[in-house]
């Protein structure tokens, strides 16, 4: 008998499961769906998408590898990203994807930083694309060991990067390392990078800013160190391999001519750089970086609105007569709450004082919901279901405007003894008001009298069958 009472159990239970799966399936696809998309990523304020994350960084590559150009797009870094060793930061695809996945809008670092950068096989872009532009950001302490892909922010570049760094090291026992890029037929202007660059391939061929160059390379600098293990045959550029305007680099034996190498103290003086805009762009300080140049990084904060989540309780009163009604007619009146619902508890605390500051409120268009519930007796005119009226017809919603909060509402909700109105309306059509009224009550008293009765008498019967419980109804209960 307690093995058929076992296997009924087990039975039950799969027919439960077996019934909500599809649905469950559908709940979780659609929530993965929505959570794991790149347009999670966009604020209406600054219309932009906006990576604040490792776990942004990751949707914007992924989307990059799903040919998602960014064309007239601007992406904002709004603080610095640390990567963890290990972590999952996506993909951008392979150099066989890079005719397609090309990013042909604006990633403007704002002055931050991705640091920790290792992957030895991807850059962070695969392909920047002619309208594409990179700016305001640097590379930190990239640690790329046994590099594929010995180059940093991307292995194409045809459009623009500007006011970028890199620090770190990149090693490894392939050829054209560089920090910037593999390729250039685009412009680098106004980058610096302190990378030490290192391989040991046989006819070695390194470059502190970019290797292939048919582009343009202006008002860059390079104070790292190229090496390798080879004496023959190598071809260590301090800038470029060519088409190098007004650049300069920390000078060494074997560096060919390209650019202008420099002592490192000469490195180190604003009056070496002809032509470099320390207004804006550059500084040197000689308490930090060593006493070699910077880019700025003093952006103004991005602005952002805080969106607030509100929902609107409503609450129907007991009816009232409408004393100048010649027929004795009455309506329900309403009244309406505003809650916070949302998750943050700092804007919790605070909500009240924020709906007085910024005068959020409800207004109950009163005129509109007497019309259409008054109700003479007999009846008189056509019934509307308030259980199907929009919240809109008979509420307006408004705050005060401002740059920090945004107020929206979720939903409109009823108390549960709006159910009583709901029956209680036509009978009143029909002249019952006060049967409706006796009726609920009622139904109430006798409701919460029968539970109190059965949780007296029976809590002892339950009790016993509880304790027989066992694993194998806990389990089908689950």
């Amino acid at each position: 008998m307690k093995r058929v009472r076992k296997i009924f159990i087990i039975a039950l239970s799969l027919m439960i499961l077996w019934h909500f799966q599809p649905s469950l399936s559908v709940v979780a696809e659609e929530t993965t769906e929505q959570a794991c998309t790149y347009e999670t990523l966009w604020d209406e304020t600054n219309e932009a998408y906006i990576i604040s994350t490792v776990e942004d960084l990751k949707l914007f590559r992924d989307s990059l590898y799903n040919q998602v150009d960014y064309s007239e797009k601007t992406v904002y870094l709004l603080n610095d990203i640390i990567l963890e060793e290990g972590c999952d930061i996506g993909t951008v695809g392979t150099v066989s994807y890079a005719e397609n996945v090309k990013f042909q809008g604006t990633f403007d670092g704002r002055g931050h930083c991705i640091e920790g950068w290792n992957n030895s096989s991807e850059a962070l872009f695969l392909t920047i694309g002619e309208k594409g532009k990179v700016c305001n950001l640097t590379m930190k302490n990239v640690n790329v060991t046994d590099a594929q892909l010995g180059t940093i922010f991307a292995f194409y570049n045809e459009g623009t990067i500007s006011q970028c760094a890199v620090s770190g090291n990149i090693t490894g026992e392939n050829n054209n390392y560089s920090s910037f890029c593999y390729s250039n037929n685009g412009s680098i202007t106004d980058c610096v990078s302190s990378a030490n660059i290192s391989t040991t391939k046989k006819k070695s061929k390194l470059a502190g800013i970019v290797y292939g160059n048919t582009g343009i390379v202006n008002n860059c600098i390079y104070y790292g160190t190229l090496s390798t293990t080879e004496t023959k045959q190598i071809f260590l550029y301090g800038i470029a391999s060519k088409n190098v305007t007004n650049s300069y680099y920390l000078e060494q034996n074997n560096y060919k001519n390209l650019g202008t190498g420099c002592t490192e103290e000469n490195m180190k003086l604003q009056s070496t750089y002809e032509g470099f805009d320390f207004q804006n762009k550059w500084i040197i300080d000689t308490e930090h970086n060593d006493g070699f140049p910077m880019l700025r990084t003093d952006f103004p904060d991005l602005q952002f609105v805080k969106k607030v989540p509100v929902s609107i309780e409503v609450r129907v009163k007991d009816y009232v007569f409408d004393t100048f009604s010649t027929m004795g007619a009455c309506y329900f009146p309403l009244e309406a709450n505003i809650e916070y619902a949302g998750h943050d508890d700092k804007v919790k605390e605070q909500f009240s004082d924020l709906i007085s500051s910024y005068q959020v409120k409800v207004d109950l268009r009163e005129e509109n919901w007497k019309q259409d519930f008054l109700v003479d007796v007999p009846v008189n005119g056509v019934m509307q279901d308030f259980s199907k009226t929009s919240p809109d017809d008979y509420f307006s919603f408004s705050y005060k405007k401002n740059d920090e909060y945004e107020f929206y509402v979720t939903d409109f909700h009823y108390e549960s003894s709006i159910g009583t109105c709901y029956d209680g309306y036509p009978m009143t059509q029909k002249g019952q008001a006060a049967r409706a009224l006796s009726i609920g009550i009622t139904g109430s008293f006798i409701g919460t009298l029968v539970s109190i009765l059965v949780a007296t008498f029976c809590s002892t019967f339950i009790a016993d069958v509880a304790l027989k419980l066992g694993p194998w109804e806990y389990f089908s209960l689950c």
